[in-house]
């Protein structure tokens, strides 16, 4: 590992902002070639600091790597919370998540690359971090609490709510993770229209599935 000397130390004002250059340019290279295939030299000349600096914020490429992870999901995770605490309706509160969600995978593609390759690796200490920020965040809980409710007052029927969350998961990200092919075989492609047609339909399947009959 690279030692610094004192004198090369970045002040406090210049901390924040090296650091953040740092995890930009991290996100990039590790979306690109994977955390095997990322190189200290090209972040470090991406984000016009040293290797130095680079071990000097996160001491290995590993805490580096975690750190990425934690930038991409954590505000999105806490978005998501907001966006399902904010509606009193679960419809109102189902489009605002996929509003959020879609938002936030369309601004940040580095996301569906890396979770691609971690996915593809069935002993991907990443994939257990993401599920343990979810756990964390309290959106899966605060999910169930809120289809429970529905079911207490008549409005949904009984479900399995394990399995809601998973078909509601698993229809909004997997559209962004088989986008490449869905845009081959039905030409979809990222059209504004189309995401906004893919998030009604989304909402309208899932709410269907739970209302009461």
């Amino acid at each position: 590992m690279a030692e610094l000397s004192k004198g090369s130390m970045p002040g406090k004002t210049g901390q924040a902002g090296a650091r953040e250059r740092i995890v930009q340019a991290a996100i990039s290279e590790f979306s690109q070639n994977g955390q095997a295939g990322s190189r200290v030299d090209r972040i470090a000349s991406e984000s016009g600091v040293n290797k130095a600096m680079i071990y000097y914020y996160f001491s290995s490429t590993e805490n580096l790597y975690r750190q990425v992870i934690k930038e991409l999901f954590s505000a999105p995770l806490t978005a998501l919370r907001r966006s399902l605490e904010g509606h009193e309706s679960m419809e109102a509160a189902i489009k605002q998540i996929l509003d959020t969600h879609s938002e936030f995978v369309l601004d940040r593609p580095e996301v569906i690359k890396i979770l691609l390759r971690e996915l593809a690796n069935p002993n991907s200490e990443i994939v257990e971090m993401i599920g343990g920020m979810l756990r964390e965040s309290g959106l899966p809980g605060e999910f169930a609490r809120r289809l429970t409710k529905g079911v207490e007052r008549g409005e949904h029927r009984p479900v399995n709510v394990r399995q809601a969350i998973i078909s509601l998961v698993s229809m909004s990200i997997g559209y962004y993770l088989l986008s490449p092919m869905f845009a081959k075989v039905l030409q979809t492609g990222h059209l504004p229209t189309f995401i906004e047609e893919r998030k009604a339909a989304i909402a309208d399947l899932f709410m269907n599935g739970v209302k009461a009959r």
